[in-house]
Formats: structure tokens, C-alpha cells, sequence
């Protein structure tokens, strides 16, 4: 996993058909994945057992580093369930539930968090086929520990990608990565002629804002 990226997890179907359909919806998914910036992450389909039709379970990890929001090494692992409302060529929406163990060090210890915690999590993933170049996709995560409701955050993706033709695209995403207990930073005091006096540790900003346009190329 990269700065700021969302972690995807695996989803474990009812049977073979619904397996092969994944391979098929998520090609690559169900092996060893290199992330397209540093970091990386690793899925496997583990044999849980049978689970009602339009239900999966779903198991994943993650790494990532963001030293915008004060974030040196964060590690999760999380399992639980979710629902496939729409599954069709055109659309497909998921709704995720699951439970986290997360390793987080910033880069200025905050006394107010453990290194290590549980987090709820809940997301979905939702893609639409506005016509047959042009793709709309949604991604949201929110977490929140259960013994600390205040200690909650959220990381969103929505994209648009218009294709060119059948080797290039256009692509123009906006993120919004929110944490309501930010990370701390340490800021220098100056007196009124320039020279520093010394430093104070406060608190990031809650909301970072990412607007990317892309090239694709595909080969």
C-alpha cells in the first residue's frame, strides 16, 4: 500500500461460480499484488466455510506511509463480511464489515494513542459504466475505535476515467482523507526580528484534500 491509498480487501464467495466470477470481476486480485507506490500488500482466498447467497467474507492487510499527515508506519490486518447488492457488467456495489488490528508510529509520539488498537471498519466500493468510454468509480473507508468513538477516520476516492481508445485514458480523481484525532507536528516560534525562541508541538489539520489527473496507458 502507498500514501493515502485504500486498502481493498479479498472477498470469499458462496461457491466455485461465484469464485470464478471474482477472478473475472478483480482479475490478478487473488495473487500476490505489487502496489503501484511503495509498499506492498498480499491476498489470499482463505476456505471460511459457506456463507448465504449475495454475502463474503472478506480478509485483508495493508502498509502505508503519509508523512503529510504525520504518519511513519502503519500496519493493519482485518476480517469480516459483506454484501454484494449489484453485481453486473454496467455497476457493481459492496458493502464491507469487518474488524482491524492496526500498528500505527507517527512521527511525533502522541500520548494520547497506543501504537497498537482495535478499529471497526465499515467501506464500499461502487462502480457505474456511464457509457462504453467513460467509468465512474467510488471507494470509502471509515474507521473508528470502539472503546474511543472520537478517534474515528475516513478515507474517500471518487474517479472519473474516459477512454481514449483502447490503449489510453484520462483519468481525474479527488480524495479526501480525514482523521479526527490528527497526527502532531512541531512548529518553530519566531520573535518579532526573525530568530527562532524555540518550538511547540500541536495538531494537523483534520481534512487533507488530493486532486490527481492521470494518463493511463494500457499494454
Amino acid at each position: 500500500m502507498g500514501e493515502g491509498q485504500i486498502q481493498r480487501p479479498v472477498r470469499v464467495s458462496q461457491n466455485e461460480d461465484d469464485r470464478r466470477s471474482l477472478c473475472r470481476r478483480y482479475p490478478g486480485r487473488l495473487r500476490r499484488h505489487r502496489g503501484r507506490r511503495p509498499g506492498a500488500r498480499q491476498r489470499k482466498v482463505l476456505p471460511l466455510g459457506p456463507v448465504p447467497a449475495r454475502f463474503h467474507w472478506l480478509v485483508g492487510a495493508g502498509w502505508d506511509r503519509d508523512k503529510d499527515q504525520g504518519i511513519d508506519n502503519r500496519t493493519t490486518v482485518f476480517a469480516g463480511i459483506g454484501n454484494t447488492w449489484i453485481d453486473r457488467d454496467t455497476t457493481r456495489f459492496n458493502t464491507d464489515y469487518s474488524f482491524t488490528f492496526t500498528r500505527r508510529i507517527d512521527e511525533i509520539e502522541d500520548p494520547e494513542r497506543k501504537e497498537r488498537f482495535s478499529e471497526a471498519r465499515l467501506s464500499w466500493d461502487y462502480m457505474q459504466k456511464l457509457n462504453p468510454n467513460n467509468q465512474l468509480e467510488s471507494e470509502f473507508v471509515f474507521f473508528v475505535r470502539p472503546g474511543k468513538v472520537s478517534d474515528n477516520r475516513f478515507n474517500t476516492i471518487s474517479s472519473l476515467t474516459s477512454a481514449l481508445n483502447k490503449m489510453f485514458a484520462l483519468r481525474f480523481s479527488v480524495q479526501f482523507i480525514y482523521q479526527n484525532i490528527p497526527a502532531l507536528e512541531e512548529i518553530d516560534l519566531l520573535d518579532a526580528s526573525g530568530p527562532q525562541i524555540g518550538s511547540v508541538v500541536v495538531r494537523k489539520n483534520k481534512l487533507d484534500t488530493v486532486l490527481k489527473f492521470s494518463f493511463v496507458v494500457t499494454l
